[in-house]
């Protein structure tokens, strides 16, 4: 899609499938992803040398991490040098081996430990955000957000204090809306 012309014909193909169409949407196909990605693609077409790559595979829940971190391990490979930022959930970004559902489990991050990334959380003001709280699509929806409230608002968006041992810092966006799927 990123070398397209961003028709709606091309917009369509990448909709047309894979996640986009699970019935269970949890946000990595909500309008606002799709948004980021035509953003991308769009700078790409300005002569911005970007890459995008999709690194979260549909695999069984305890190998996804684990899966997450050997697609960045090739993309850092890939990279040769320049800069990788992934967006993941604040699960797989974690430092620390365990978590309050399963003290074993082992994120994208941790297992990175030996490239030294930089894992920063989202700080919010507050909000709403598209949930799943379950595994099936009834469960998915707008709900009031106040997880990663910072309080008061830091003077700057990036702050490499580490606001637990799991993240070196805190990247702070505001208050959040949710975004609903892109495909409904």
């Amino acid at each position: 899609f990123t070398a397209s012309q961003g028709t709606p014909q091309d917009v369509e193909r990448l909709l047309g499938g894979g996640l986009w169409r699970s019935p269970r949407q949890d946000g990595r196909t909500s309008i606002d992803t799709l948004r980021l990605i035509q953003q991308v693609r769009t700078l790409r077409a300005e002569g911005a040398d970007i890459r995008l790559a999709a690194i979260d595979p549909v695999v069984a829940a305890p190998q996804r991490s684990a899966a997450m971190a050997e697609r960045l391990r090739a993309e850092l490979r890939q990279a040769k040098g320049r800069q990788v930022v992934a967006l993941v959930g604040a699960l797989h970004a974690v430092r620390s081996k365990g978590n309050r559902f399963n003290p074993h489990y082992e994120s994208a991050v941790y297992l990175l430990a030996d490239q030294r990334p930089l894992s920063l959380t989202v700080g919010t003001a507050g909000g709403t955000a598209w949930v799943c709280r379950g595994a099936t699509p009834d469960t998915c929806g707008a709900i009031a957000w106040d997880i990663n409230r910072v309080d008061p608002a830091p003077a700057g968006a990036f702050s490499l204090a580490p606001p637990s041992p799991q993240f070196d810092g805190v990247f702070y966006v505001g208050a959040t809306t949710a975004s609903p799927p892109a495909v409904q």
